[in-house]
């Protein structure tokens, strides 16, 4: 429950206007009076009154200590009076003894009281005599006392005064500390000063007395409200006395709360100004504070689970075509970087898709905001750290002689770039972490914005940008260094279509996000799921979808178990083993290197490149026919290691592409 509030002045007569018009500017049409100069109420209501706050659209709680039962018993005011309206089902706020909610058969000190008898009286009344008359003025009656009759305490009429339990457990309080200081009868040493221990062991003592349980809060030095039982009267008014023209009040009990929350006394019901049990208008007037619509909050929710989805979909789908030669020569490991980076992504958004409406706290959603950054940069860096070193690796294999190059050999950038961001946002998170704010947008309607905010926002996010931005660069630049391999090794063409898209995207979303996020919280919001969408799920379909079309056409493509053409060849015998790349199987022989030497390519686990004169053992085999004036022919056979014929191109667990050159 959000509250304003404002004090009045007792020397400025005005100030209880400032005071009720600074409430009414915030909207609020429950008002709260807490004060213990009972005069202030007829300055409260003719300032309520010139404010047009009272009638049937406005509710007024009063506490005990403004306006206590006596005075409230004994008030008249004129009919339709500022005061008058402002009783009128008002409701009065106060401490609750057990004796006046319940009988002598359920509450004991109540039952104690009832028992007491007639010799109690006569000692009740001998502690006050009446006065003897004063011998200078024999005519004049001496102070009044109170007399008991007998029967006093049987006699309905007569119950405990207001606040009688309070004062009995206080006087047993006072009686048990003591005789529990004196059984120790130690006196102890607090900070330093000699202490009586009477005022600890007090503030110590703790025990169920006739107002409920008695304990004190620990360094507070008050009661638990816990153990205070609290009750809610409804003010009505009352028969109207025919000489004077004035009203005065009655009021019942309608509510209880025993620390177990509010429960209805049964029987009864609370009407408010209008006579009536319906309720009036809301606490305050209820203003646009642009909360996330259910709808946005569904989206948003779908999107992360679709973006999982695809994910989770296309790594698994790599680890079941691990062993095609296809995959192998993607680098699985780093596909898997890729889909992990992605499924970071899209966490992110869950973080942002909540706010008060849906039962979050202040602090439940400040740590939301300190969370989002963390997934979403981090994801993204995962992402484009596998793109680059997957990339790297081909390069390094690809531009070197003789050289095999492992994973590990390339996760150096990756390990350094992810601890940068690691520590750019653990200093992020210890110095100044996103906090949930709402702030005020319009002030007279109200109108407020929920986001995540930190006074260091800017510096910390241009930091983290200026990282994502020099590994997005690292990646386009390894990318078109590999331009010219074999699309089977590098994709850099999808690539840059995956670079390109991000970029599009975030030059438009990002300043269409800055525009709207003071406009409409329902706009702005799914700005930024497209866009965390698509930072998430781009590169996966862009990388890895390609492969699943490329895979499925071959399949498609096989009808023969072997392939017979002819051509001429103008060179000297040539012979090929290993695996060629389907339709890129001519691109493989044009680009050999047949223009002197003899050097060996090949792929493993582990992708190298080295020179070699082995005899392959299978694979497709080409062997130029004898005859020197007859056309030459050339015939190609797939075979898999087992020797059966296949149409498989990537049948082979590891695959070579080897050279032969005889001069």
């Amino acid at each position: 429950m959000q509250l304003t509030h404002h004090h009045i002045v007792h020397d400025i007569p005005s100030s209880a206007l400032d005071a009720m018009d600074f409430v009414r500017q915030d909207g609020y049409r429950t008002f709260i009076l807490a004060t213990d100069q009972t005069v202030f109420l007829d300055r409260i209501a003719e300032a309520a009154d010139a404010l047009g706050l009272l009638g049937e659209e406005y509710f007024y709680v009063i506490i005990d200590l403004t306006l206590p039962s006596a005075k409230l018993s004994s008030l008249r005011n004129e009919v339709d009076s500022p005061l008058d309206k402002l009783l009128r089902g008002a409701a009065l706020f106060r401490i609750l003894e057990p004796f006046q909610y319940k009988n002598s058969d359920e509450d004991r000190f109540l039952n104690s009281w009832k028992k007491q008898g007639d010799d109690f009286v006569e000692r009740v009344n001998a502690l006050h005599p009446l006065a003897k008359k004063d011998k200078q003025f024999p005519s004049a009656q001496g102070p009044e006392y109170f007399v008991a009759n007998e029967g006093y305490f049987q006699d309905t009429k007569n119950t405990p005064s207001p606040l009688s339990s309070l004062i009995y457990d206080s006087v047993m309080l006072a009686g048990i500390s003591a005789c529990r200081v004196r059984s120790s009868s130690v006196n102890k040493t607090i900070r330093g000063e000699s202490f009586n221990s009477h005022l600890e062991t007090i503030l110590q003592t703790e025990f169920y007395g006739a107002s409920g349980k008695v304990k004190f809060d620990e360094g507070e030095n008050s009661r638990l409200h816990e153990g205070i039982v609290f009750g809610a009267y409804n003010i009505l008014p009352g028969v109207v006395d025919e000489m004077s023209g004035k009203r005065g009040y009655v009021y019942s009990l309608t509510s209880i709360n025993s620390g177990r929350g509010w429960e209805d006394v049964e029987g009864t019901e609370f009407k408010f100004f209008s006579g009536k049990s319906d309720q009036p208008m809301p606490l305050r007037t209820v203003f646009d504070n642009n909360y996330l619509p259910l709808s946005m909050h569904i989206f948003g929710l779908i999107m992360v689970a679709l973006a999982i989805l695809i994910a989770v979909g296309s790594a698994l789908w790599v680890y079941l075509k691990r062993k095609e030669a296809l995959i192998k020569a993607a680098q699985p490991s780093f596909l898997y970087c890729l889909c992990f980076g992605s499924v970071l992504v899209s966490i992110s958004l869950i973080f942002v898709s909540f706010d008060e409406s849906y039962g979050w706290t202040e602090k439940e959603l400040s740590q939301a905001c300190t969370t989002f950054p963390w997934f979403l940069c981090i994801g993204y860096l995962v992402q484009y750290c596998a793109l680059y070193c997957k990339l790297y690796r081909i390069n390094m294999v690809f531009s070197m002689v003789r050289r095999k190059v492992t994973i590990t050999q390339v996760l150096l950038p990756f390990v350094l770039i992810i601890m940068a961001s690691i520590a750019i946002l653990l200093v992020w998170t210890v110095v100044d972490p996103l906090q949930w704010e709402r702030r005020i947008l319009v002030e007279r309607p109200l109108e407020t914005y929920g986001s995540c905010s930190s006074s260091n926002l800017v510096v910390f996010a241009v930091l983290l940008c200026l990282l994502a931005a020099m590994v997005t660069a690292m990646t386009m630049w390894v990318s078109w260094k590999a331009r010219d391999i074999q699309a089977e090794f590098c994709e850099w063409t999808w690539v840059f279509y995956g670079i390109f898209l991000h970029f599009q995207m975030m030059s438009v979303g990002i300043p269409l996000y800055i525009i709207l996020i003071d406009v409409s919280r329902a706009a702005s919001h799914m700005i930024s799921t497209f866009l965390i969408f698509a930072v998430a799920v781009v590169l996966v379909v862009t990388i890895i979808w390609p492969k699943k079309y490329a895979m499925r056409k071959k399949r498609a493509s096989r009808r023969q178990s072997s392939v017979s053409f002819g051509v001429t060849p103008r060179g000297p015998n040539v012979r090929v083993s290993g695996v060629a790349f389907g339709n890129s199987l001519n691109n493989s022989l044009n680009n050999s290197t047949l223009n002197g030497g003899r050097r060996t390519s090949s792929c493993h686990g582990d992708i190298e490149r080295s020179t070699s004169n082995e005899e392959p053992s299978s694979g497709i085999n080409a062997a130029q026919s004898e005859g020197k004036d007859k056309p030459k022919r050339i015939s190609f056979k797939m075979q898999s290691d087992s020797g059966e014929g296949n149409t498989d191109d990537f049948q082979n667990e590891d695959f070579k592409v080897n050279e032969d050159v005889n001069r």
